[in-house]
């Protein structure tokens, strides 16, 4: 199995032409290399519109969690949340932020996504964001 980060959906900023989660953007997939097949994916942000790609190097880790030994993968976003998934299945397990934010149901393809707060989305006008375009 090869895990690996998505870049985010283009045009980045500009999402006039992109309705929906923008499927596998910002995510995490886990290939078969045997196969080349699709095992499982995690969409960390849908419909990015601030350049948070999923790019970062994950932890893969054999630990405890929750009185059960897991195969996990561990994961600091650029949405500013780290998150710990199942690797095998790929199940969101949980998410604690780099900074002081929140989680929640977020588009219709995944949980755990960040709650975008109301009026920050960029626009011809300009708008000073945080995180920025490095992430959280």
């Amino acid at each position: 199995m090869t895990y690996w980060g998505t870049g985010n959906p283009g045009p980045d900023w500009n999402d006039d032409h992109r309705a929906g989660d923008n499927l596998y953007t910002d995510s995490m997939v886990a290939i078969d290399v045997d196969t080349g097949k699709l095992k499982w994916y995690f969409q960390y942000t849908p419909h990015d519109t601030h350049d948070w790609d999923a790019t970062q190097v994950p932890v893969l880790a054999d630990l405890m969690f929750r009185g059960q030994q897991r195969k996990l993968l561990l994961h600091p976003n650029r949405n500013g949340f780290y998150y710990l998934l199942d690797r095998t299945t790929g199940e969101y397990l949980m998410a604690k932020p780099l900074r002081q934010a929140g989680l929640g149901p977020r588009g219709s393809t995944t949980r755990g996504g960040p709650i975008v707060v109301p009026n920050m989305a960029p626009s011809e006008a300009g708008i000073a964001i945080w995180p920025g375009t490095d992430g959280g």
